[in-house]
């Protein structure tokens, strides 16, 4: 099935041939068009129950069909799914945003929020449930009274002759599936909250760069007016120099006219000191204008940089309460995870419950409590010691157990082969001996055969 969410709540429910033909464009939903919804993925058990699920956001066109740029392969990244929170019948499969199998789809996907009052998980089942009962099913009460009663019974052989209250085995097991499904909630939002602690550290980054790229091309445009004023002090300069080039023609004209000496270059100084005048101004005003709108700009860079400086120190602060709150729920998760399974185990002794396991070579081993974590370490190292040998000859023999064939190299680089007797004992097994054939024997069992080879009597040829 596939669910969709409106604000807070689910508002519709398809079953996964409906959702198809929505893919293939059949049929459209027109009350969402041009809008995107937040959907799951879901599949389930013969009774109902959650095994599956795949958040995911998903648009639709004007007309309310889905965009034919959404391409999310929802079953491929079922099959490939992590293990998700348990929900009462073990952890389910989950595929969200923070744990995507496929990276590149990781954009398409969104997490639960799993607080504020809201489950997705609990709405799910809910709207699941109604839309099972609309199509007439009906949950079975027979197989799973039946399946009950098994799982007390093994309990009960297994536990011997002290046995537990049934409500007080019913309010434990509730209560251990509480703190696991707590856990895994736990360990969900930490997932989430570090997912938005790098999409803030990216965008607070990006940011920071914009503001450097506009920074730069303030001052590529400061040096732009640089270069313009520079260019306007040289056509000035260059009009000092015409102007100079004038008055050296004025002044051999002079030479040439004495009479009108005098005149001309009374008005030839007034025009170069007007001009003079009139440039200088210029010059100074523009030098003022240009120094004022520097100061400025650098002003101006310096408050930035300072409040950058001040958010950087803001981020980083809040980055660093972030880990440490994150090390601290690690710190609490580890200790709850410890202190529960150490108390289950003390509880365990103390009704007297062992563990029977089997191992061959061993037979059925019972394994006590206070055994219990060098079981779970290595189970073969166990089994190896209680026939009596070491890890690797009983993995050796192991082998040889599983698949009596003689292991004696050829010269090609391949193994014989051949069937040959097991031997059923560990201890009875030796690696090279043990596991060859008539044809190829070791050379311990050749040796052994040459000493007790009978020695030929005297003059017999």
């Amino acid at each position: 099935m596939v669910v969709f969410w409106g604000e807070q709540q689910i508002e519709k429910v398809l079953l996964w041939p409906d959702f198809q033909a929505c893919l293939d464009n059949y049929v459209p939903l027109s009350q969402w068009s041009d809008q995107k919804r937040r959907a799951a993925y879901v599949t389930l058990d013969a009774d109902a129950h959650l095994r599956l699920v795949v958040f995911f956001n998903i648009a639709f066109d004007r007309q309310g069909f889905i965009e034919r740029k959404w391409n999310l392969p929802l079953l491929h990244m079922g099959e490939i799914a992590g293990p998700g929170p348990d929900l009462g019948q073990g952890p389910i499969r989950l595929v969200c945003r923070s744990q995507c199998p496929i990276s590149w789809h990781t954009a398409q996907l969104w997490d639960p929020l799993l607080s504020q009052g809201i489950d997705e998980f609990v709405q799910i089942h809910a709207a699941v449930l109604t839309q099972l009962r609309r199509l007439g099913w009906k949950p079975g009460s027979v197989a799973s009274a039946g399946a009950a009663t098994g799982n007390v019974a093994g309990k009960r052989q297994v536990a011997g002759e002290t046995e537990l209250p049934p409500q007080t085995a019913a309010a434990a097991l509730v209560q251990q599936e509480a703190l696991n499904r707590k856990l895994e909630q736990m360990e969900l939002q930490f997932k989430v909250k570090e997912r938005e602690t790098h999409e803030l550290r990216v965008r607070e980054q990006f940011e920071h760069e914009q503001s450097l790229a506009i920074l730069n091309a303030q001052r590529t445009k400061l040096l732009g007016q640089c270069k313009w004023l520079q260019q306007q002090n040289e056509a000035v300069r260059e009009q000092m120099s015409v102007l100079q080039m004038q008055i050296s023609h004025y002044q051999e004209m002079e030479v040439r006219s004495g009479h009108q000496q005098e005149a001309i270059e009374e008005r030839h100084r007034q025009r170069v000191a007007e001009l003079e005048k009139n440039t200088q101004a210029q010059l100074a005003l523009q030098q003022q204008a240009f120094a004022a709108q520097l100061e400025m700009e650098r002003a101006r860079n310096r408050e930035q940089e300072a409040v950058n400086q001040e958010r950087l120190h803001a981020l980083q602060g809040q980055l660093q309460g972030k880990e440490e709150k994150i090390h601290e729920l690690n710190t609490r998760t580890q200790q709850l995870s410890e202190h529960s399974a150490e108390q289950f185990l003390l509880r365990l002794r103390d009704v007297g419950m062992n563990f029977l396991v089997f191992h061959p070579g061993a037979g059925h081993l019972s394994v006590p409590v206070e055994e219990l974590p060098a079981y779970v370490d290595n189970p073969v190292a166990y089994a190896a010691r209680k026939c009596y040998v070491d890890t690797d000859r009983y993995l050796a023999w192991l082998k040889h157990y599983q698949e009596p064939r003689c292991m004696a190299a050829l010269p090609d680089g391949t193994v014989c082969g051949v069937r040959i007797i097991r031997i059923d004992s560990p201890t009875r097994f030796a690696p090279g001996e043990s596991d060859r054939c008539s044809r190829h024997p070791s050379d311990r069992s050749i040796d052994a055969v040459l000493q007790f080879r009978p020695i030929d009597p005297p003059g017999r040829s």
